[in-house]
């Protein structure tokens, strides 16, 4: 069996598996004999509970999806979350092996084959999804903005390589998260995603690159993604990290599986969050409806390749599509 067949087995067998490899890649970190390993979350990757002796620190232990993203790409993602750390506290550091590189390979045998690890500081917290909206949202701008500042500031050293979502990324021949087209679909919901992509890379095509409005992101704002600590919010998971519109970050959010604009008032809790720290541009708001339907696009090519764990969330995510693209349709024929 190799690594790419794992997907297919039941959730539980691959938790199992995983966890062998997990133990095996603690022992490439400085944290003593004590060190007790937890699966914590089965997802694109398998995150692991680590706590490193009685009373001791906590840690996240990534175990990657094989072929999703190279060492230099990990290795990328891993700076930024280090340069992070002079924002505050709204994301993990990394923690470097003994060897001092902060990806680790380690062999999974046959079952699993060899994976890329690494080990971030654990961030306690509930997830938003639990928190009182009226509180979780704004503390969601806050933490969106505090990302973009940072984006905008910083240079990444010269190696950095992160995926795109341009107009290519996203929903054309290089599309990152996965593309729709791949997908076996009802005619009528291809027909339909087809209209509504031809309308959205019109947009998009017409949107500028520029440092101001395009540059790193985190492009998965998701709640379980999010967690909630006093009165703010930090963000875990920037597997998906990339290079796009910081536009797109406000497609990405659900709180409760629901959009920015599908609660009234959510929008503009949103933005006072978001004011903390800058301006929200107009522009990002107009572009809203666009962005929810890029997204849900891209998860419905996403469903490739994922399994039986896809196979939980397909009607889902088709219906999801669905109701975005023809919302957006509608919208522009208004």
């Amino acid at each position: 069996m190799t690594g790419e067949r794992l997907d297919d087995l039941p959730l539980e067998v691959q938790g199992t598996l995983l966890t062998e490899i997990a133990v095996r890649a603690v022992v490439r970190f400085d944290l003593g004999d004590q060190a007790q390993v937890s699966l914590h979350r089965l997802g694109e990757n398998a995150v692991f509970l680590v706590e490193a002796g009685p009373g001791g620190p906590r840690f996240a232990l990534r175990v990657h999806r094989p072929d999703y993203r190279s060492d230099t790409e990990i290795g990328s993602e891993l700076a930024w979350l280090e340069a992070l750390q002079s924002a505050g506290r709204i994301a993990p550091a990394p923690v470097a092996g003994s060897d001092g590189e902060y990806v680790q390979i380690v062999d999974g045998g046959n079952a699993v084959g060899p994976r890329q690890c690494d080990l971030l500081t654990w961030i306690d917290g509930p997830p938003l999804r639990r928190v009182d909206p009226q509180l979780a949202i704004p503390a969601l701008g806050t933490t969106m903005a505090l990302l973009h500042q940072h984006a905008r500031s910083w240079l990444p050293p010269p190696w950095f390589k992160r995926p795109v979502l341009d107009e290519r990324g996203l929903l054309g021949s290089a599309a990152v998260i996965g593309d729709y087209r791949s997908i076996v679909l009802d005619s009528a919901d291809r027909a339909l995603f087809d209209r509504a992509t031809e309308l959205i890379l019109d947009h998009l095509v017409e949107l500028p690159k520029t440092p101001d409005c395009f540059g790193l992101i985190h492009s998965d704002f998701l709640d379980n993604n999010l967690l909630y600590s006093g009165e703010s919010a930090a963000i875990v998971d920037f597997d998906d990290a990339s290079l796009g519109w910081y536009a797109y970050d406000l497609g990405t959010v659900r709180c409760m599986g629901k959009a920015l604009t599908d609660e009234p008032g959510w929008l503009e809790l949103f933005r006072s969050g978001y004011a903390e720290v800058a301006v929200l541009p107009q522009d990002a708001v107009t572009l809203l409806p666009v962005f929810l339907a890029v997204r849900a696009l891209a998860m419905v090519g996403w469903l490739a390749g994922h399994g039986v764990r896809a196979a939980k969330y397909r009607q889902m995510i088709i219906d999801d599509a669905v109701h975005r693209c023809a919302s957006l349709l509608a919208d522009s024929a208004a």
